[in-house]
């Protein structure tokens, strides 16, 4: 029962990412009606300036940590907001009109110019926040095992709920969010009653972009880094998880995103491997049924990121185990799986001395070595040094 009740705790803070970024990918969506990956690429963008600002201010500033967090919240908001704003302007709206190909290309495109950007600034560097605000909060005591979240847990879920709930007021009560409601039926009948499309297309588009902006520096804030290759995994996951509510409504986006990432939690934690991949399917199938992209997207969905030891990677690849109903994403999954299971054992046996296997990075308590900056006392300069080991719960991990 207490497990139980931790993996539960553990989908609060994943459904409130997950219902965030769902609900501004569907404002987006109402104006573009275009599968667009660019918006996942701006969550990982604004999580990698964070990085890079926040570790140039306390490097080469000597601020302290709080001050560092904020040059690099600040930075990294300023960035990516200029670079939604001007993708928005420059890029999607004179392609929404076009052939749905040429929004796909153009956003393939922006991602990688985006993912390349903050790779070369950071000299190819994985950089790491240290742990804070890592107090627990006890809900539920079952002799030594309690049940709890951390501080960042809960303030995450707070902050990613308020963007949500101020989102909605503002689609639902002001005179904004109706003229978005008209431009996304009809731009031409908008158009023709005196409202400018383009302009609410462009406010629109940048609202999005700041929606990914916060989620992706509360998550890095969370989680400690950001992968130079998540602009891809990220943007292909937010498309796929607002499928399971649609996209016509963002709170109901947001809605089903938040039980994708409660059920996605509870299979991954509490079915073996191969039950959990069939209940995969069958919760797909039966949350978004009533949309066919939607329930496909979401058992891809499942499949892309999970890393597994050699032994379940043989396993999975027989011909018992479900088969995924696009050989795209099929042979993604299979790409994805082969390189966590020659990254793992390097990642492992490296910085901390952690004996561990290629399961490790998805184990139940998943340990994951990082480095920040520190002083060390033979040396008047800040520089990279190991720091005690973070370790987090892998259900609370997205993907």
């Amino acid at each position: 029962m207490a497990y139980l009740l931790q993996q539960l705790a553990n989908a609060v803070p994943l459904a409130a990412l997950y219902a965030a970024l769902a609900f501004g990918y569907a404002v987006a969506f109402g104006v573009t009606k275009r599968a667009d990956i660019t918006y996942g690429a701006i969550f990982a963008f604004a999580g990698q300036i964070l990085l890079l600002f926040t570790e140039l201010a306390y490097v080469k500033f000597w601020l302290v940590l709080p001050a560092a967090l904020a040059v690099g919240a600040g930075a990294a908001i300023v960035y990516s907001l200029a670079a939604g704003i001007w993708i928005g302007r420059s890029i999607m709206l004179p392609l929404v009109s076009k052939s749905p190909n040429t929004v796909i290309v153009a956003a393939l495109g922006i991602m990688i110019v985006l993912m390349e950007t903050a790779r070369l600034a950071a000299d190819t560097r994985a950089i790491w926040l240290p742990p804070f605000l890592n107090g627990t909060v006890v809900f539920w005591s079952d002799g030594p095992f309690k049940v709890t979240l951390t501080y960042i847990q809960l303030i995450d879920t707070v902050l990613m709920a308020a963007m949500v709930a101020v989102g909605a007021l503002i689609l639902r009560r002001t005179a904004w969010g109706r003229i978005w409601r008209a431009v996304t039926d009809d731009p031409l009948a908008a158009e023709l009653c005196g409202t400018s499309a383009d302009r609410v297309f462009l406010v629109a588009y940048a609202a999005a972009a700041l929606v990914a902006t916060i989620c992706g520096i509360l998550a890095t804030f969370y989680y400690g880094s950001m992968d130079f290759g998540a602009g891809l995994m990220f943007g292909l996951k937010v498309l796929l998880i607002s499928a399971v509510g649609g996209y016509s409504d963002p709170l109901r986006s947001a809605g089903g995103a938040a039980g994708l990432a409660v059920v996605e939690t509870l299979m991954g934690r509490l079915w073996p491997l191969r039950l959990a991949r069939s209940g995969h399917f069958l919760a797909a199938r039966s949350i978004a049924g009533h949309e066919p992209q939607g329930a496909s997207g979401a058992l891809a969905y499942f499949h892309l990121p999970r890393a597994v030891s050699s032994a379940s990677f043989a396993a999975t690849q027989s011909p018992a185990a479900p088969s995924l109903p696009c050989s795209f994403f099929q042979k993604g999954a299979a790409v994805f799986r082969k390189s966590m299971t020659k990254l793992a054992p390097s990642n492992a046996a490296c910085r901390c001395g952690a004996a561990a296997t290629t399961s490790t990075i998805f184990s139940p308590t998943a340990i994951l070595p990082y480095r920040w900056m520190a002083v060390r006392p033979s040396s008047p300069k800040r520089s990279m040094a190991s720091l005690p080991m973070r370790v987090i719960s892998a259900s609370a991990m997205p993907g």
